[in-house]
Formats: structure tokens, C-alpha cells, sequence
């Protein structure tokens, strides 16, 4: 009944609420890590005989990366099942549009799908095809 729509329009809300917690923490953290890689970056570009650290904090913080994209994604799909049952229990249906995902939506997961298909995280890991541009 309506007290049941309630606490799934309450659900929706707790879900959006933490989908933006989520996102602006792994934000500033993300922030925090393009900062050290650029400091890595230039004081490996300046003195080789840092390259076996740098190699090693460069894996580490590209797993923290894909930790936080994922963190980041679940807090998201949280969201979107809570607001199409939300939707479905007001009588909207569970999807928005006949044609699903806005072209926008598909084109941004598929970017971040690519990044993260460039990550290789694995033990093993040949850096060889990274390239990094001097920002000045």
C-alpha cells in the first residue's frame, strides 16, 4: 500500500544520499592520487633509480583507482534499483524510456569499461604501452 511506496521512496533517497557520499569521497581521493602519480612521475622522469618504487606505487595506486571506480559503481546500481522500484511500486514501470540507457549513459560506461580493460593489474604486468606527457 502507500506505506510500502513510502519506504521505497525513503529507499531511493538513503540510496541517493550515499550514491553522492560514495562519489564525492572517491573524488577527492581520486584527486589525492592523480596528485602523488604526477609527483612519482616527475621525480622518476628526473632520477631512474627510483623506476622499481615507482613501478610498484604505480600498481598500487592504479588497484586503489579501479577500487573506488567500483565502489563507485555499486553505490550507483544501488541507486537505480532502488529508483526503479520506486518507480514500478508508483506505477511508472521499472525502466524509464523504451530505448534504455541515453546514448550519453552507454558512451560514458563504455569509457570507463576501456579504462579499465587498459588497467593490467596482474603480476606480470608490462607498463611498456603507458605513456606519459611531460604537463608542461
Amino acid at each position: 500500500g502507500r506505506e510500502g511506496i513510502q519506504a521505497l521512496v525513503e529507499a531511493q533517497k538513503k540510496a541517493a544520499s550515499e550514491l553522492i557520499s560514495m562519489h564525492r569521497a572517491g573524488m577527492t581521493g581520486m584527486l589525492g592520487m592523480v596528485k602523488k602519480e604526477m609527483s612519482m612521475v616527475n621525480l622518476t622522469d628526473a632520477d631512474r633509480d627510483n623506476l622499481e618504487v615507482y613501478i610498484e606505487e604505480l600498481g598500487a595506486i592504479q588497484a586503489k583507482k579501479v577500487e573506488v571506480l567500483g565502489d563507485v559503481r555499486k553505490a550507483l546500481k544501488r541507486y537505480k534499483a532502488a529508483a526503479a522500484a520506486a518507480r514500478k511500486a508508483k506505477g511508472g514501470g521499472g525502466r524509464r524510456g523504451s530505448g534504455g540507457l541515453k546514448l550519453e549513459a552507454r558512451l560514458k560506461r563504455r569509457a570507463t569499461q576501456d579504462y579499465l580493460n587498459q588497467l593490467d593489474l596482474g603480476a606480470n604486468s608490462d607498463l611498456g604501452d603507458l605513456r606519459f606527457e611531460d604537463p608542461s
